[in-house]
């Protein structure tokens, strides 16, 4: 058996107090071993298949694509939109596993801060256009310079602009800018979708939140891409948060959407 022990001390007027409680957590530990169990097993027995599939797709896609008959092309599409999410949900659980177990490292960087939004937007015009919703990028120009993980930073700003685009409706533009003050740089993404309602605004960035929308608006997603990023952010010395009001509330009818905002000190 696994027994914790914790000790407290209580103050009284006549002195103080220790006591003890003992606590059998023998059940809690088989149920982390088996929790990294599976999820050691997803990551040899479902990302290295996926991998291979996904490029395989993408190769055939690339080479092949224009020669196929409509039909064909679409149902390779759709396989590989498929196949792209569930990779997204294997990276997000292992991404989590990492952090729970202190495992997650966060090698800083200098960076120029304007380079973390136009190399964000170059990685995601493509997926930008296949929703049909264009990428604005407005940039002050400054040569002011953050400390970052590279890799990491852009992990957050795909997630931003991949939940942008997917609740921008067709033919909209999701803008992407970076601004300077005094201390920090600001990055804000903002769409023009419905907006986030403010009840649902608290629990936006908490580990498989429930949906913010009714199933005709919510988009397909793992659930923890927010909160990874927000991990993320304040692990690199930031913070991240929401701007939204939602199109059926006060104020909804002058909206735009929703407006992620990520703060990160200057170098």
């Amino acid at each position: 058996r696994e027994i914790r022990c914790k000790v407290s001390r209580v103050e009284a007027v006549e002195g103080h107090t220790l006591y003890c409680v003992l606590t059998d957590v023998s059940a809690e530990e088989r149920l982390i071993r088996a929790r990294t169990a599976f999820v050691e097993t997803v990551n040899h027995e479902l990302r290295t298949p996926l991998t291979s599939i996904n490029g395989a797709m993408r190769l055939l896609s690339s080479r092949f694509g224009n020669e196929l008959p409509p039909k064909a092309r679409q149902l390779l599409d759709l396989a590989e939109r498929n196949a792209s999410r569930l990779m997204m949900l294997v990276n997000d659980i292992l991404t989590l596993q990492a952090m729970d177990q202190g495992r997650l490292n966060v090698t800083l960087a200098t960076v120029r801060a304007n380079d973390i939004p136009r190399e964000a937007v170059t990685n995601m015009q493509g997926y930008a256009d296949g929703f049909g919703v264009g990428l604005l990028l407005e940039l002050q120009n400054t040569g002011a310079s953050v400390q970052v993980d590279p890799q990491r930073m852009q992990q957050v700003m795909d997630n931003l602009i991949s939940n942008a685009v997917k609740y921008s409706p067709q033919g909209e533009s999701v803008e992407i800018s970076s601004a300077l003050t005094e201390t920090e740089v600001v990055i804000r993404v903002r769409d023009h979708g419905p907006g986030i309602p403010a009840a649902a605004q608290g629990a936006i960035f908490e580990r498989f939140a429930k949906p913010a929308h009714g199933p005709d608006t919510q988009a397909s997603g793992t659930g923890l891409g927010l909160a990874i990023s927000r991990e993320l952010v304040e692990r690199m010395g930031g913070t991240l948060s929401l701007e939204s009001i939602h199109l059926t509330e006060t104020g909804g009818d002058r909206a735009h959407g929703s407006t992620f905002i990520v703060r990160l000190p200057l170098a």
